[in-house]
C-alpha cells in the first residue's frame, strides 16, 4: 500500500510541476577571486565555496532568474602574509537567453547585490593585526554587474559560469579595497527538469507498472483469485554443507524426511492467505498440468489446468546474477521466472538449524507480507 501511494504522489508532483513555467533548483559553487598579488605577475587562486536557492520564470524568449546564497571569497597578498576571507549574502537578476535551437546553453546577464555579514584576515604569524580592508566593514553593502554561461550537462543539471565585477571593490598597490570580484563555477540542480526528464518519467511508469502488476499477482494469489501457489520444497543437499558432513546415507536421509516434515508442518500451519499445495523439486515436472503433491497421507496427483500457477520454491538460491546464495522464499510465475519488486518475492530465512524445526516463523512472515501488500486503502 505504501509503495502505491508513493508511486501516485510522484506521479501527481511531476503532472503538476510540468505545467508550470516556473523552474526552482540549488546552485552550489566554487569562487575564485582575481586578486594579484604585489610580488607576482599572476592572479592567486584562493578557493571559496558557496551555495543558494534559484527561482525561475520562463517566456517565450527568454527567462528570468533570481538567485539567493551564501558566497564566501578568498584572497592573500604576498608581502602582508594574510589572507582575507569574505562570508556574505549575495542576490542577483538575471536574463537568461537560449544560445541554440536545442536551449542547452544559455548567456546570462544582470545586477548583483551583496551584504557582507562577516569579514576577517587571517595573517601567518598568528597575530591578530588591525584590519586592512576597512572599507569592507565600513561598508559591507555593494552592487555590481554578473555575467556568464550556463551549459545544461543533463536533464536537470546544469554547469554555470559566471564574473561578478562589484563597483564598490578594488586593488591598489597599497593592498585591497571593499568587495573583490571573482569568477565563480557552479552547478545548478533544476527540480523541475529533474521531475520532468524522460528518465525520470520512464522511472515513474515503471514504478507504476511494476505495482500493478504486483497488486494483480497478490490478488490473484487471495482467496477470491484464482491463483494457486504451489510451495516447492528443495531436497537437494547443498555441496557447502556436503563438504563439511561426515554422516552416514541412512542418517542423511532420515534428516532430510524430518526436514520435509517440518516444513510441511510450517506451511500447513501458518499459511492460510490463498489456495496451495505443497510438494518438492524431485517430484515436480513444471511443464504438466499434473503434479505430484505432498499429503498427510503421503503424495497424490493434482491438476492445476483450472488455476494461475505461482511457485514459491524453499531452498538455498541466488538472489541475483551477481549476488550470493541465500535459504528463503522464492516466489516465481508459471514460466518460472522469478517475480520482482514491489512483490514480497524474496523472504529469508535468518535460523541456523538444519532440521528446519522454527521454519514456521518464515511461513508467518510471508503470510503477512502478502495480507499487507493486498490491503486496499478505504
Amino acid at each position: 500500500m505504501r509503495v502505491r501511494l508513493s508511486v501516485i504522489f510522484i506521479l501527481l508532483s511531476t503532472v503538476v510541476f510540468g505545467q508550470s513555467k516556473w523552474e526552482y533548483g540549488l546552485n552550489l559553487n566554487f569562487n575564485t577571486s582575481f586578486i594579484k598579488p604585489v610580488s607576482s605577475d599572476t592572479l592567486t587562486n584562493k578557493a571559496g565555496f558557496g551555495a543558494g536557492l534559484m527561482l525561475e520564470r520562463k517566456f517565450k524568449k527568454f527567462s528570468l532568474q533570481y538567485n539567493q546564497a551564501y558566497t564566501q571569497t578568498r584572497f592573500f597578498d604576498d608581502f602582508s602574509n594574510y589572507t582575507g576571507i569574505s562570508n556574505a549574502i549575495d542576490a542577483s537578476l538575471l536574463v537568461l537567453h537560449p544560445l541554440d535551437a536545442g536551449r542547452q546553453t544559455f548567456l546570462n546577464y544582470g545586477i548583483i547585490t551583496t551584504f557582507n555579514f562577516q569579514y576577517e584576515e587571517q595573517y601567518l604569524s598568528g597575530f591578530k593585526q588591525p584590519v586592512r580592508n576597512t572599507q569592507i566593514q565600513n561598508n559591507p553593502f555593494d552592487y555590481g554587474i554578473q555575467l556568464g554561461v550556463g551549459l545544461d550537462l543533463n536533464p536537470g543539471a546544469r554547469l554555470t559560469i559566471n564574473y561578478m565585477d562589484f563597483f564598490g571593490g578594488k586593488q591598489t598597490s597599497s593592498g585591497v579595497e571593499g568587495q573583490i570580484d571573482y569568477l565563480q563555477f557552479g552547478i545548478q540542480v533544476r527540480f523541475n527538469e529533474l521531475l520532468n526528464s524522460d528518465r525520470i518519467k520512464n522511472k515513474n511508469e515503471d514504478l507504476v507498472n511494476a505495482a500493478t502488476i504486483a497488486n494483480n499477482q497478490v490478488q490473484d494469489l487471495g482467496k477470491e483469485g484464482n491463483g494457486l501457489l504451489v510451495f516447492v520444497i528443495g531436497t537437494a543437499e547443498s555441496k557447502k554443507t556436503s563438504l563439511f558432513n561426515n554422516k552416514s546415507p541412512k542418517t542423511k536421509d532420515a534428516l532430510r524426511i524430518e526436514k520435509l516434515n517440518n516444513i510441511w508442518n510450517a506451511i500447513s500451519t501458518n499459511y492460510n492467505y490463498g489456495s496451495y499445495v505443497i510438494t518438492t523439486d524431485s517430484l515436480l515436472t513444471a511443464d504438466s498440468d499434473n503434479i505430484r503433491i505432498l499429503t498427510a497421507e503421503g503424495t497424490e496427483t493434482f491438476n492445476t489446468s483450472e488455476h494461475e500457477v505461482y511457485y514459491a520454491k524453499i531452498d538455498e538460491l541466488f538472489l541475483s546474477e551477481n549476488g550470493q546464495v541465500k535459504w528463503g522464499i522464492f516466489v516465481f510465475d508459471s514460466d518460472m521466472n522469478q517475480l520482482k519488486d514491489p512483490f514480497p518475492y524474496f523472504t529469508p530465512y535468518r535460523q541456523l538449524d538444519q532440521k528446519f524445526e522454527t521454519y514456521g516463523t518464515m511461513i508467518q512472515t510471508f503470510n503477512t507480507r502478502l495480507k499487507q501488500f493486498g490491503i486496499v486503502p478505504d
